[in-house]
């Protein structure tokens, strides 16, 4: 299976092929009920031993899912894959440094860390240079992918004066602020 989240309302996605590897009955039969809807069979998974998990994506999306997967599966042997040479994504470069307490959420996901293997400046997309790998070839190595990367870029707002020289995201001025690697000065 392929999940997917959409940025714009956080919803996840689930893409499901072949057979699912893990227990998301529990998951989908909690849904059913709250929502009085049946699983329909597509969604019915059968477990492996062992499944390996390639997570595309080190910030708090992709340590959650393998924090939860590790809990659910303890098993699986998972790979957080990610284009940066270190770990937290959007919780390192996206949040300004007099959060603390948001920051602080790197304490948990450390402890993840020390159940999966990390794998960074590896850039995943369609095309296969050199650091980069395909979403296909993925799933060929590993029993399911999971893409949590996040959004690479800000969100216009369409009001007048947003392109002026000295107007900035938000985005971009914490990426700079916290010295995210490709920023521009």
């Amino acid at each position: 299976f392929i999940a997917t989240m959409d940025q714009s309302t956080n919803n996840v996605f689930l893409l499901l092929e072949k057979s699912c590897i893990f227990s998301f009955m529990m998951m989908m039969n909690q849904i059913s009920s709250r929502f009085g809807r049946k699983v329909p069979n597509e969604l019915r998974c059968r477990n492996l031993t062992n499944p390996s998990v390639a997570i595309v994506g080190s910030g708090p999306s992709g340590f959650y899912v393998a924090k939860y997967l590790k809990k659910a599966r303890p098993d699986a042997k998972i790979d957080i894959i990610e284009r940066w040479p270190v770990p937290y994504g959007l919780v390192r470069f996206g949040v300004a440094p007099d959060h603390p307490e948001v920051k602080s959420v790197i304490n948990d996901f450390a402890s993840v860390a020390e159940e999966v293997r990390f794998i960074g400046n590896v850039c995943v997309g369609n095309d296969e240079k050199e650091g980069h790998v395909s979403v296909e070839t993925l799933r060929k190595h590993y029993d399911a992918v999971v893409l949590a990367n996040g959004a690479s870029g800000e969100r216009k707002l369409n009001i007048p004066g947003e392109e002026l020289k000295g107007v900035l995201s938000a985005r971009k001025f914490v990426g700079w602020y916290n010295a995210e690697p490709l920023v521009e000065e």
